[in-house]
């Protein structure tokens, strides 16, 4: 495993937070796991989400590069992990995916 996000995608929540806990040194006693939709649904209750971008992924999104406030439409330009990739190399996606 080379990536937090292939905990995530191959081993599930547990796995990710066991690797948290070996990473950070901490038990990890509870743990929420959000759907994309969710994450998008949160920001724009907040209003957006401040951050700062760099370079590579201001120009992956299409935007600035610096400090943000994204908002949902911004953030869905993100390139979440998903099934369809492995070891950081795209797989064509399945047929009505």
């Amino acid at each position: 495993m080379q990536t937090f996000d292939e905990a995530i995608l191959y081993g599930g929540p547990s796995l990710a937070a066991s690797v948290l806990e070996r990473i950070l040194t901490i038990r990890l006693t509870r743990y929420a796991v959000f759907t994309k939709d969710n994450i998008l649904k949160t920001a724009d209750l907040l209003g957006g989400v401040s951050t700062s971008l760099d370079d590579k992924a201001a120009a992956q999104m299409r935007m600035s590069g610096g400090a943000q406030k994204l908002k949902s439409a911004d953030l869905a330009k993100i390139p979440f992990p998903s099934k369809h990739h492995s070891r950081g190399k795209p797989r064509a996606p399945a047929p009505g995916a």
